[in-house]
């Protein structure tokens, strides 16, 4: 006859292994300790880490509603809620397991004080004495000693992680190396967060206030909405079984319309072409961003185009949030609508990101190089008809005309096109068109005059082809102003 028996896991082993679930870093395991204080009804959250041996220790402390003691224990369970029950709207939770699952995977020691009803409660998991699923769970009296007021604002909750092995790589990080890590963290929750570290425009939601080691973090608008110049597309609402999912696409401002530090916050550590995409929040939360979710390609022309998509929690399953909440996929009945959007939306970002290189096509211009596209493949020659040039041919000899067009060919064939891709995806405010001094171009244009006047063109005819020929055409007041004074117009 078969039995029932009770089968439970080896609490140390189950533990131990808990700590690669899902895929955190600090920044996503501060994030999930952050969703907590946010659903507690916090408005100020502050970090405070210090790197110092086996004393080594990061602290999260929020003023949100705190914890009974039997609201600690629940919380300090393993799977402390069911993913298929009912949640708030408001929710950030998703598992019951980000408390510990976040705290594990950078620390091996977890405790948490809580305030409540004049109360202090406090527990702790020590991973290198766990046994039998037994937790410490300390006195009125040790709880008020471990409890550290905040110098910021009232502390209601705490949660301290040491024993930081993972953070700290074993202690073989050094401190230079950790100061970087909590300034990558820090801009990393500026943007997981932003929506709730902005002014809320509505009486219902409240905005919150992230410190860490005292300094306030501003929010980073990934869609620089506050821009003049950032376009706002036609926002479209899809329902998923019965919800919501509201999706706004934004073109962000052209480079040359951002100061180099807001240009540099923009493009993130990855650079704008992989920061373009779709940006999924949960409940105003940022899960994933910079994906097309395998719908369109990463791409130079397309690398102004950010899509937000709001998404309820009760869609969770249907989106497959992972543990850590930094992944997520796209359900299938949504795919078709946004691979329609993604082409469009590309498109947009496409036009905007021409526009400062258009020189190249202009029409009432002759340039100094030749665009031509001949079976799709792109190639850029010397214009030989431009009137600076050609003049200069006619003054050489059959031999030297050939010799100089040899010399414009090799002068093509080594046009730098990666060197040029690769400097104009990473630093394109950096690139800039070789100057040529006034004084030269003013006497290159008398030169020029000179010789078209030979050719039989009077002075108007002259002054048509010169402010029609690049680059004298960039230097219109300039030439203008230099051929008034010497009577040559």
């Amino acid at each position: 006859m078969a039995l029932l028996i009770s089968n439970p896991p080896d609490a140390s082993a189950l533990m131990e292994a808990s700590r690669s679930f899902g895929n955190y870093d600090l920044a996503a395991a501060l994030a999930d300790l952050i969703d907590n204080s946010i659903t507690a009804g916090a408005t100020k959250v502050s970090i405070d880490c210090s790197y110092d041996g086996d004393v080594s220790f990061i602290r999260i402390a929020d003023d949100g509603q705190g914890m009974s003691e039997d609201e600690l224990k629940n919380a300090m369970r393993p799977a402390s809620k069911n993913p298929l029950e009912d949640r708030s709207p408001d929710d950030l939770g998703r598992f019951g397991l980000g408390l510990k699952t976040a705290s594990f995977s950078q620390a091996r020691n977890l405790t948490v004080i809580s305030k409540k009803d004049g109360k202090v409660f406090a527990a702790n998991w020590d991973l290198d004495s766990i046994s039998d699923w037994t937790m410490l769970c300390y006195s009125d009296e040790e709880a008020n000693a471990h409890f550290i007021e905040n110098p910021i604002f009232e502390t209601v909750t705490e949660v301290i992680w040491r024993k930081l092995d993972r953070v700290t790589e074993d202690g073989a990080m050094s401190s230079e190396d950790f100061n970087r890590l909590l300034i990558s963290s820090a801009d990393q929750l500026s943007l997981i967060f932003h929506r709730y570290m902005e002014k809320q425009t509505s009486l219902t939601k409240k905005s919150i206030m992230l410190y860490l080691n005292g300094i306030k973090l501003e929010p980073h608008d990934p869609f620089k909405r506050n821009h003049p110049a950032t376009q706002q597309l036609d926002t479209e609402t899809l329902s998923v079984t019965g919800s919501k999912v509201v999706i706004t696409p934004y073109i962000l401002p052209h480079f040359s319309k951002l100061p180099p530090n807001e240009y540099e916050r923009l493009a993130g550590e990855e650079g704008y072409v992989r920061n373009q995409g779709f940006y999924v929040y949960r409940n105003r939360r940022l899960i994933i961003h910079g994906t097309w979710f395998k719908l369109f390609r990463h791409g130079e022309l397309s690398k102004l185009a950010r899509v937000m998509v709001d998404i309820p929690n009760t869609l969770d399953a249907q989106w497959r949030i992972t543990v850590d909440k930094s992944d997520a996929q796209i359900p299938t009945t949504l795919k078709r609508r946004l691979r329609d959007l993604t082409e469009k939306i590309s498109n947009q970002s496409s036009r905007v990101y021409r526009q400062r290189g258009s020189k190249i096509h202009r029409t009432d211009v002759s340039p100094v190089w030749n665009r031509t596209v001949t079976k799709g493949r792109i190639q850029f020659t010397v214009n030989t008809d431009n009137r600076g040039i050609s003049n200069f041919v006619e003054t050489l000899s059959s031999s030297q005309k050939s010799h100089f067009t040899d010399i414009l060919r090799i002068i093509a064939s080594g046009f730098p096109v990666e060197a040029i891709h690769t400097d104009f995806s990473e630093n394109p405010n950096n690139i800039v068109q070789a100057e040529t001094e006034p004084e030269e171009i003013v006497r290159l244009v008398k030169e020029l005059s000179e010789g078209l006047k030979q050719s039989g063109l009077s002075k108007e005819e002259v002054f048509d082809v010169i402010k029609t020929t690049a680059p004298f055409s960039d230097y219109i007041e300039i030439i203008t102003a230099a051929l008034n004074e010497s009577g040559n117009k």
